[in-house]
């Protein structure tokens, strides 16, 4: 029996912590390379915010899971990973749409709207404008899009992000608190 509920959280997280590494060793590599070359362009600290709501998913899974029944648990898990499946497809397809790539590597986000002018010049492909369209503006994306528009692109590719990482956590987090209560039940 843990000392407080804290020493009980601890636990918890050494053992997911334990089930991610052990879960990923042999793919970490490729997961990592994967990962920064998928990752959202805007913030530049995305990494950073998305640990932040790892760590907010995992203490409210532990908190609200963790007297959970087998069946809520598995609603949980199945909830999770449909969840998983459409922001990870969503991610995907905006990523594909709207990401492109700066003359110097790094990457660019397109806007959903163009500017009046751009409109004008542009009217057939706005606002998914082509690398040599982009590359006409001298990649000054305020010059092409919208401060809404811009705004919009990267609130979608951030929420959809989040939404693949948090879900993830869900799925993950639901099964070790259940497995945890599982292996601390007495043998009879």
């Amino acid at each position: 029996m843990s000392a407080s509920g804290l020493d009980d959280f601890r636990s918890y997280f050494s053992q997911f912590i334990g089930l991610i590494v052990g879960g990923t060793a042999a793919t970490a590599l490729v997961l990592v390379t994967a990962l920064i070359d998928l990752a959202p362009p805007w913030p530049p600290a995305v990494v950073q915010v998305t640990g932040v709501v790892q760590l907010v998913a995992l203490i409210f899974v532990f908190q609200v899971m963790k007297t959970a029944g087998k069946a809520r648990i598995n609603r949980t898990m199945l909830r999770s990973v449909a969840l998983l499946a459409v922001f990870l497809t969503a991610y995907l397809a905006a990523h594909s749409l709207l990401v492109f790539q700066m003359p110097d590597g790094s990457l660019g986000l397109r806007g959903l709207w163009c500017t009046a002018n751009a409109y004008a010049v542009y009217e057939g492909s706005c606002p998914l404008l082509t690398r040599d369209e982009i590359a006409d503006a001298e990649f000054t994306a305020g010059r092409l899009w919208t401060p809404l528009g811009l705004t919009a692109a990267r609130m979608t590719m951030l929420l959809c992000w989040i939404g693949v990482f948090a879900n993830l956590v869900f799925l993950i987090g639901s099964f070790a608190v259940y497995q945890r209560r599982v292996a601390a039940r007495p043998a009879i």
